[in-house]
């Protein structure tokens, strides 16, 4: 054991961070967050961003305190999911498979990005938008079926505010389901919304 009274394996891991080199104008708060998901996907708390382009070396140190064991403990609201095809079961499945390999509390785009790539080949599709029985424009949703959008957000409060608003917006398209899934940090909520 180490001074500290860890294991070394443990006191190393402990120790160990991620160096990030950049060479962009300036660092800005996306290299952190991404810094971040790499820390959390790491198991480590510590990493450093370096940016090699400014006169003078740019730094700035980027921290968390989430573990894995925080990270895996998420809970998973179905109540309001509709299951009756195997599309929706397939989609909870991998939202189950994704937060029991990567944990919650991961940028939100990341879980996006990986339920786009394993459900869909195109997941942004133009759906026209209706009124009065006019076509007025479109607007890029992605779809599970012809007939069915995902939505994915990361609300942590005004989510009956928030429903509306996406609930106008359904009412005026073709689609008869939104698949909603919202990632509270480790509170993830499954919606179905429905005409």
């Amino acid at each position: 054991p180490c001074l500290s009274g860890c294991t070394i394996d443990a006191c190393k891991l402990r120790f160990c961070g991620i160096y990030e080199l950049k060479t962009t104008t300036a660092l800005h708060q996306k290299n952190s967050t991404q810094l971040i998901n790499y820390l959390l996907l790491s198991n480590l708390n510590h990493g450093k961003l370096i940016n090699l382009r400014p006169s003078s070396v740019e730094h700035r140190f980027v921290s968390t305190q989430l573990t894995t064991d925080i990270r895996l403990n998420f809970s998973l609201d179905d109540t309001h999911w509709d299951e009756k095809d195997e599309q929706n079961k397939l989609l909870k499945k991998t939202i189950y498979d994704l937060l029991i390999n990567w944990g919650a509390f991961l940028d939100i785009n990341l879980y996006k990005e990986a339920l786009h790539h394993f459900l869909s080949e195109q997941p942004l599709q133009p759906v026209e938008i209706y009124m009065h029985g006019r076509v007025i424009g479109h607007q890029n949703i992605c779809l599970l079926q012809p007939d069915v959008g995902l939505h994915i957000s990361s609300l942590k409060r005004a989510l009956p505010a928030y429903k509306k608003h996406i609930m106008r917006l359904f009412n005026h398209t073709h689609l008869q389901k939104i698949q909603w899934i919202n990632f509270d940090q480790a509170n993830v909520q499954l919606i179905t919304l429905k005409k």
